[in-house]
Order: C-alpha cells, then sequence, then structure tokens
C-alpha cells in the first residue's frame, strides 16, 4: 500500500508519515524543505499513484491586522493551504484505484473565528466546503475525502506564531502530532466498508477537534483573561490569541446539521 503526505518534514506531517508506516504503508513525503512546491499545480505532474493521500502542508499569515496584511503574505497562505488541497485532489483522484482515500487538514479554526489569524481561519473554512462538495464526485469514483479539524497541536508552527507562550499562560494543554495523526488515520479508514459509489461524510470531526477539544476548550474560557469579542468578564482587552471555540452542544448541532460524523465513535 502507498500513501502520500505533504508538509510531512516536520509536526502533524512527521507524525502522520510514522503512523503511517507503523501500518505497513510505503509512505511519500512531499515537503518545501525537499524542494516539493504544494502551491505549485505543475509540481502535481510527477507525484505517484497512492492508495492514501494525507494533504497536510499549511501555514500561518502570523498577522492579525488584515489592514497590514501583505499582498504576498495573502498569496502564499492561500497558495499553500487552499490550492495545495485542491491541486492535489485534482491530480491524485483520477489516477487513484477504488477505495482509495484522501484526508485533507483542516482545522477547528475553519469551524469558529481564529482572531489571531483571520486568513488563515478563512482558508480552512474553504478547505471544509471543498471536500463537502467534491466528496460526492469522487464517491462516483470509488473514492473517500474526509477532513480533519484539531485543535491548536503542539508542533514548530505555533512556535512561528508566537502562540505556545499564549497558551502555556492560558493554561492550554496542547494536543501531540500523534494524536492529530491517530486522527488522521481514522478519517483515511472512515467509511471504508461502505458501498462504492456511497458519499463520504463532508468533514470528520475527530477526536482531537470534538469532544477532547470541547474539553480543553472550556478550560481555556475559564483561565483566559482576555475579552472575547468585546463579551465576557476578561480584564485584559486584546484579542486573544487562541481561537475562540463553540461549545459542546453547539459542536453537536454543526456535526448533525453537515453530515459530519466523528471519527471516535
Amino acid at each position: 500500500m502507498r500513501a502520500l503526505v505533504t508538509g510531512s518534514a516536520s509536526g502533524i506531517g512527521a507524525a502522520t508519515v510514522e503512523r503511517l508506516r507503523a501500518e505497513g504503508y510505503e509512505v511519500h513525503g512531499l515537503d518545501l524543505v525537499g524542494g516539493f512546491d504544494v502551491g505549485d499545480a505543475a509540481a502535481w505532474q510527477d507525484v505517484p499513484e497512492v492508495e492514501l493521500a494525507c494533504l497536510n502542508a499549511g501555514v500561518l499569515t502570523g498577522q492579525h491586522d488584515v489592514a497590514r496584511l501583505t499582498d504576498a503574505q495573502y498569496r502564499r497562505i492561500l497558495a499553500v493551504n487552499v490550492d495545495g488541497v485542491v491541486f492535489g485532489v485534482r491530480a491524485l483522484a483520477p489516477r487513484m484505484p477504488a477505495g482509495g482515500a484522501i484526508v485533507a487538514m483542516s482545522s477547528l479554526a475553519g469551524l469558529t473565528d481564529m482572531p489571531r489569524d483571520p486568513i488563515y481561519a478563512l482558508t480552512k473554512a474553504a478547505l471544509i466546503g471543498f471536500v463537502r462538495s467534491v466528496a460526492p464526485q469522487l464517491a462516483d469514483r470509488g473514492l473517500r475525502i474526509n477532513c480533519v479539524c484539531p485543535g491548536i497541536a503542539d508542533t514548530p508552527m505555533i512556535d512561528a506564531a508566537g502562540m505556545r507562550a499564549a497558551a502555556r499562560v492560558a493554561n492550554f494543554p496542547l494536543l501531540t502530532a500523534a494524536e492529530v495523526a491517530h486522527a488522521v488515520w481514522c478519517a483515511a479508514n472512515s467509511g471504508a466498508q461502505a458501498r462504492r459509489g456511497s458519499s463520504s461524510p463532508a468533514a470528520t470531526l475527530s477526536r482531537t477537534g470534538s469532544a477532547a477539544c470541547r474539553a480543553r476548550a472550556s478550560r481555556a474560557r475559564r483561565v483566559c483573561g482576555h475579552r472575547r469579542n468585546g463579551q465576557g468578564r476578561g480584564s485584559d482587552p486584546r484579542p486573544c490569541p487562541l481561537p475562540t471555540r463553540p461549545n459542546g452542544r453547539w459542536l453537536e448541532r454543526r456535526a448533525a446539521a453537515c453530515g459530519a460524523k466523528r471519527a471516535d465513535r
């Protein structure tokens, strides 16, 4: 069995590579470190045929003030976070055998707001919409597509964004990359026994994107002193660097409304 992972050099991508190899896959890693730019459409023409594709590569803008966002920051995050998934699906799906699976890495930021980086939230919401909409046509080819929506994971990305210190101050427990990789594995196998031509769920709210995150978000709300969108009892008027999280009941309603299912059930 062959698999492909983008953003494979570190963080969630590296953990996903490790997990898939442990499951017996021959894994082909693609990363900018190795010279592969997921936002370059031409680069996708030479990728190998695989049974499983994990489209994980992602970046932040590092800018919370949209008025100060540069064209280069905007174009780069769209190229990596959105084009990297769309180009990957476009190139891989026609050559993927029936029964194959694609997993896109979205984020809880795609389901709720993230004042720290609004454009990052925009790209992750776009992935959920894309996965939900492209699933039926891929199902006609016998393929499954899902996306994983994890909370904040302990990866080098949060250091670059200055979020580690904020999470520590808020006493906000971070997910491990291995936990998210497990969610990717669950999403890859979601609906594996479904009849050919059936439509897979639009988005997979994995353990890392549902129950565990709700508990951690609830704890963060209790200890965080920042005001949320000008509301709450926080004493610090600055925007909270952590994503604003919906409560558990909201997430359950959202899952029911969009047809998503939890990978831990």
